[in-house]
């Protein structure tokens, strides 16, 4: 896949600004900061392929000890405390993908048709069908935005500098105030903004290269373009027809019942 000349939404960074003089000498001419790089918040939105490898500063067993007490009590199951080693995203219409796979070896599949996710998770068989109108983690709209530097705004840029091997842009977060108690969805939904998270961007393509919070960092690695369909699990392929036949029913009755509204004086 040629990624070196993106044809994706971008956002430029740049900074400038001017000294002017107070006195009676003619205004000094204005000083400019140079243009930051152009970075990529987004995929395309037809076909591309990446994973996010992830590496931690505690290791598996440290995080177990650490939380020994809660799955003493049934606080917590083991399942808890898994953590993600690679995800393989794979954006490719009708159906796209995200497959986690945990330390230890599970691995969760999760499968995106329309506004809906399809998953298959570590603790029941059953797949589960979540609407992404409600709620939904930055993982889940990988479609829409990279996972892991989805908080990049223009105000996090910081330089340039080497890093993972080339030029990088680089971006940093200062680390939010977590609320004593909060029933704010957006609160709980994006645990990475409390301990302060950085990120880097390829000078060359534009494409994210890592991203590191508090306790994790993220290595991005791009693939060749998928050129097949998705594959996907007899159980999900038949969950995603339902609701595609679902959805078809709601749109064959809106276009019957609109004509009788306009008819209404």
């Amino acid at each position: 896949m040629n990624l070196s000349r993106p044809i994706l939404p971008i956002f430029i960074l740049s900074v400038s600004g001017s000294l002017h003089s107070h006195s009676q000498t003619p205004p000094a001419a204005p000083v400019v900061a140079p243009a930051a790089p152009k970075i990529l918040l987004s995929p395309p939105a037809d076909k591309v392929a990446w994973n996010i490898r992830y590496t931690y500063k505690k290791s598996r067993e440290a995080v177990a000890d650490e939380k020994k007490g809660d799955l003493a009590s049934k606080a917590l199951e083991p399942t808890d405390l898994a953590r993600p080693e690679k995800i393989d995203y794979i954006i490719k219409a009708p159906v796209s993908s995200a497959i986690t796979h945990y330390e230890g070896g599970p691995k969760e599949e999760a499968y995106y048709f329309g506004n809906f996710e399809f998953k298959k998770t570590l603790r029941q068989k059953a797949v589960l069908m979540s609407d992404l109108d409600s709620y939904p983690t930055a993982e889940q709209l990988f479609r829409k935005r990279f996972p892991g530097v989805h908080w990049v705004f223009p105000k996090h840029f910081v330089r340039v500098e080497v890093a993972y091997g080339e030029p990088c842009a680089y971006f940093k977060d200062v680390a939010a105030v977590r609320p004593k108690d909060t029933d704010k969805m957006d609160d709980l939904l994006d645990e990475s903004k409390y301990g302060g998270r950085e990120a880097w961007f390829s000078v060359a393509t534009g494409l994210p290269v890592a991203f590191k919070t508090e306790d994790a960092t993220g290595r991005y690695n791009f693939e060749a373009p998928p050129t097949t369909p998705v594959t996907i699990p007899p159980d999900v392929r038949e969950s995603i027809a339902k609701q595609a036949k679902y959805l078809a029913y709601l749109q064959q009755r809106a276009a019957l019942t609109e004509p009788q509204a306009k008819k209404k004086p």
